[in-house]
């Protein structure tokens, strides 16, 4: 948004222009004041939030807390996350892999055309440890999308599959060598641990960290 506010200036858009006034608007819902000091959120993250905090509570020890009450603060959370799972949009992943059904997650709320593999992996591990076999369905599309976003380097990648053109990296303005969007070692270890968690055979996961990881 910063960017865009910046090229507005320089193609001569007035700051009343509602182009400038809604960059502006969504820059500022992401500054944060407090006390004596001041930073701007790179962005919201309630999906991958929620799913973490989820893992949180199914781990916590029973002495800690009302059982019960623990056990309706994941219900809760899980029905809302399986409710933002993306089933009916074909996003931007589909150029590599257009005879994959959807079946992922977004970092924020409802992005439909850029699901996030790490969301995905982490938010299905937690409808995976309820035990609600109410999930079932969320969790089949979920894993059958997941293993389709395999790179054929045997890696997965956050947004994307296959997206290692490093020649692009070297174009003049892309210096902050982030432009590319390849499979990552901590992204390919959650989906592997998603798998085993789904029951997957010690030697299909074996195959796949022999291609990861190199071990």
């Amino acid at each position: 948004m910063a960017n865009s506010l910046m090229a507005f200036d320089a193609i001569g858009l007035k700051k009343n222009d509602s182009r400038v006034i809604n960059a502006r608007k969504a820059i500022d819902k992401l500054l944060i004041f407090a006390n004596d000091e001041a930073y701007c959120q790179p962005c919201l993250s309630p999906v991958w939030d929620t799913s973490l905090a989820t893992h949180a509570i199914l781990e916590a020890n029973i002495s800690s807390g009302p059982r019960a009450l623990r056990n309706d603060s994941a219900s809760r959370a899980c029905d809302w996350l399986e409710n933002l799972q993306i089933k009916d949009c074909v996003g931007d992943w589909a150029v590599w892999r257009p005879n994959l059904r959807p079946g992922g997650w977004a970092f924020q709320y409802r992005n439909e055309y850029y699901p996030d593999v790490d969301d995905t992996a982490v938010v299905a591990k937690a409808l995976h440890r309820t035990g609600n076999k109410t999930y079932e369905p969320a969790l089949r599309r979920a894993t059958e999308w997941i293993i389709g976003m395999q790179s054929k380097n045997g890696g997965w990648a956050a947004f994307d599959a296959d997206n290692e053109y490093y020649l692009l990296e070297n174009m003049p303005f892309a210096d902050h060598g982030a432009l590319l969007d390849p499979p990552s070692a901590d992204v390919s270890a959650r989906c592997i641990v998603f798998l085993a968690q789904m029951g997957y055979d010690q030697n299909h996961l074996l195959w796949l960290c022999l291609m990861v990881f190199g071990i």
